[in-house]
């Protein structure tokens, strides 16, 4: 048998300032902010360097891979279970907040506001 040297991959300066644990500081849709309800304070977003993401939405607990696409600003993230493909646009990042956009299931347009945990 033989073994093949691991590459590293190359983060780019985008995807080095998303790859860190963040929870969920509020949502803002049509300019209203809205707080987390009680059972989404809890709600963090682990995108780790080595690509998995780990989720806790509501306490449910998600894992998944991402990749982002710095033409369109999107972080795209695949759920292992489900294999469902999720685009986010990063509206907003820096090392102390991200701003995540998409649309609801009533196609509401939401802005998901996240801090470092």
């Amino acid at each position: 048998f033989f073994a093949v040297p691991a590459q590293a991959q190359t983060l780019t300066p985008q995807e080095v300032l998303l790859a860190k644990k963040w929870k969920l500081a509020y949502y803002e849709a049509a300019g209203e902010r809205i707080g987390p309800t009680p059972d989404q304070r809890n709600d963090v977003m682990d995108i780790r360097k080595d690509r998995p993401v780990v989720s806790i939405d509501s306490g449910t607990t998600q894992h998944g891979t991402w990749t982002y696409e710095d033409g369109r600003k999107e972080l795209v993230v695949v759920d292992s279970a489900t294999k469902d493909r999720t685009g986010l646009r990063v509206a907003a990042l820096d090392s102390a907040n991200c701003d995540l956009e998409f649309k609801d299931p009533d196609g509401v347009l939401m802005r998901m506001h996240l801090v470092p945990f």
